[in-house]
């Protein structure tokens, strides 16, 4: 059962159902570039059309990649787990002068140690690797929420009451933790969820999918490389073949 909005303040409403007795509503995350607070009142600043802001050239790749990256593993040991060295390097089954190497910029991590370095300081590989995020991690850099991440284009399940307006006319959404978030299709068969135990099961249902989905890609890639893979040991020349043949037989 759909309704209006009641903070939509004759702004277009979101989606809206109604579900044991607590209204719950679906907020688009725009793939335009803009912010929550910006989606929730693009109607009122001016329609649907795209920004400059928005529309910003790609940035350029910099010179010197990766050059803070050793100032945040740094931070994420002396700050944050406030560990020292030894222990650390002992953790992750390293020498310490592997980490002195590493927090003093002299040599880069191999890819099994930025996986061990993530899971133990539970931040992203972009976190580490991207110069323009800050030193300290934000929520969306932990490791461990790397699968509640929303991404713009996604659908956000609120309920009623989350959201609040400032004194401009932006509205703002606190996003509660455990907080659903769908695609385009999901979100579809969301709306005729009746209630909870239903938007459960199309959780679960989804994320079976999408499990199934991504293995079946990865055994269609994997035949598809071991068709291409080439032989190691070379064929064994004709000539070569009938002496052996001949000596067996001598």
């Amino acid at each position: 059962m759909h309704g209006p909005d009641p903070h939509a303040n004759g702004r277009r409403p979101f989606p809206v159902w109604f579900q044991d007795a607590r209204i719950i509503l679906l907020i688009p995350l725009s793939p335009a570039g803009a912010t929550l607070s910006q989606i929730a009142n693009r109607d009122a600043v001016g329609g649907n059309e795209p920004r400059a802001q928005d529309l910003a050239s790609p940035r350029s790749i910099p010179c010197n990649p990766m050059r803070r990256l050793h100032l945040k593993l740094f931070y994420l040991r002396t700050r944050l787990k406030r560990e020292a060295q030894g222990v650390t390097a002992k953790i992750l089954g390293v020498r310490p002068a592997t980490m002195s190497h590493l927090e003093q910029g002299r040599s880069l991590p191999t890819l099994p140690m930025l996986l061990a370095l993530c899971t133990h300081y539970d931040v992203t590989p972009s976190y580490l690797l991207d110069d323009e995020r800050p030193i300290d991690p934000g929520i969306r850099d932990r490791w461990s929420e790397r699968g509640n991440v929303v991404g713009r284009g996604s659908w956000l399940e609120v309920p009623e009451g989350a959201m609040v307006t400032t004194h401009d006319g932006v509205r703002l959404v606190a996003v509660q933790p455990g907080a659903r978030h769908y695609d385009a299709a999901a979100q579809a068969q969301r709306m005729t969820c009746p209630n909870a135990a239903a938007a459960r099961q199309l959780e679960q249902t989804a994320a079976t999918a999408r499990q199934q989905q991504d293995r079946d890609l990865e055994e269609m890639l994997t035949r598809e490389l071991m068709s291409q893979r080439k032989p190691r040991n070379k064929p064994v020349a004709k000539s070569v073949l009938k002496q052996a043949m001949a000596q067996m037989g001598g």
